[in-house]
């Protein structure tokens, strides 16, 4: 089924600093699949995901 071009959606991105990740390269990407399927983004959530590994 096609995404009709007035879908909106929201967009998740999430990263631990324990492991390095960077949440602007995940954005990046699901902005581009939002994009390329039409969509238009009402809202973009980021979580840093600030790790405690217990060895405080």
């Amino acid at each position: 089924m096609p995404i009709s071009p007035t879908t909106r959606a929201a967009l998740y991105a999430r990263g631990s600093t324990h492991h390095g990740q960077d949440v602007g390269l995940q954005l990046d990407a699901v902005q581009d699949v939002a994009a390329s399927r039409g969509c238009v983004v009402v809202e973009e959530l980021v979580d840093e995901g600030i790790a405690d590994d217990g060895r405080s």
